[in-house]
């Protein structure tokens, strides 16, 4: 029996090109003193296969985040209503998409979800919440398969 070589592909310039600008984005932010998460996320989507696909993707994230800025700022100073309709719209998407994903085969998994979540605001922070509810939701998840596979085998 004989063991097959793997041949790894090596290191190609886009990849380093890549490297190159997050790196730049994360020494740039250094020296201002700010987080630079999000611009190393935007020089790693930016990046495209050839200068024309870069120049596309740049464009389309220059242009989104005009838009975004818009309507996070633009919208809700200018039009008042708009705020306040988000205030309940947003819990009320949340709400509908909760409940389409709650059927039967899930419901234990989407409770423990909303348990952790809720416990995690109550006794520490909203991150906290978040983490929790995904911990106790996936955790709840998989013993719930590996507890239905045990009984599918008898």
């Amino acid at each position: 029996m004989s063991i097959k070589p793997v041949k790894i592909p090596g290191v190609g310039m886009r990849n380093v090109k890549t490297a190159l600008a997050a790196a730049f984005c994360a020494l740039a932010y250094y020296f201002v003193g700010r987080s630079p998460a999000f611009a190393c996320i935007g020089a790693i989507f930016g990046m495209g296969s050839d200068m024309e696909d870069s120049r596309k993707n740049g464009g389309n994230r220059l242009f989104g985040t005009l838009i975004g800025a818009y309507s996070g700022n633009g919208l809700l100073t200018d039009y008042p209503a708009v705020e306040a309709a988000l205030g309940f719209m947003l819990p009320a998407l949340f709400m509908s998409f909760l409940l389409a994903s709650f059927q039967r085969k899930q419901s234990l998994s989407v409770t423990a979800a909303l348990a952790g979540a809720l416990g995690g605001i109550i006794l520490v922070s909203i991150p906290a919440a978040i983490l929790a509810g995904i911990v106790c939701g996936c955790l709840t998840a998989l013993i719930q398969a590996s507890l239905q596979g045990k009984t599918h085998e008898h």
